[in-house]
């Protein structure tokens, strides 16, 4: 993997670029309405390559629990480990603002990429915008 930019922001401080990949994966591919892309409560991790925005993903705490979400990479970018790098600074992110566990709601096909992290299933199926979604957890 060559050299990229990480950059964090908080709620819609520099949402553009997440939301540019956003539109791209989820509104785009997967058909997602867009008012459910807009994210003014989370804090963002964005992968530059070459200056364009290519990897998001999100954390944000509820209850007092640190989720993760929205974790994509653009179409023409995959496969490259930058997911992988999404989920690591995800993880390494929360477990410094004090989590001891994390969740996320994985689409069913994705569940063997958060498996590698550790997540496990842990409640049955749901569905988030009409798709099949699993809740996982993972406990350090």
């Amino acid at each position: 993997m060559e050299l990229v930019k990480i950059r964090w922001t908080e709620g819609l401080d520099g949402f553009d670029e997440v939301y540019q990949v956003r539109k791209e994966v989820f509104i785009g591919e997967q058909d997602i309405p867009e008012e459910l892309e807009i994210d003014p409560i989370a804090t963002h991790i964005t992968i530059f390559d070459k200056n364009k925005p290519i990897a998001i993903g999100r954390l944000f705490k509820k209850n007092d629990m640190f989720y993760i979400g929205r974790v994509c990479v653009i179409s023409n970018s995959r496969d490259r480990g930058f997911g992988r790098l999404v989920m690591k600074e995800l993880i390494k992110k929360g477990k410094h603002e004090g989590a001891i566990e994390m969740h996320l709601s994985s689409r069913i096909r994705a569940m063997g990429f958060y498996k590698k992290f550790g997540f496990c299933e842990y409640e049955g199926i749901h569905y988030d915008a009409g798709i099949a979604h699993i809740g996982c957890a993972f406990v350090w």
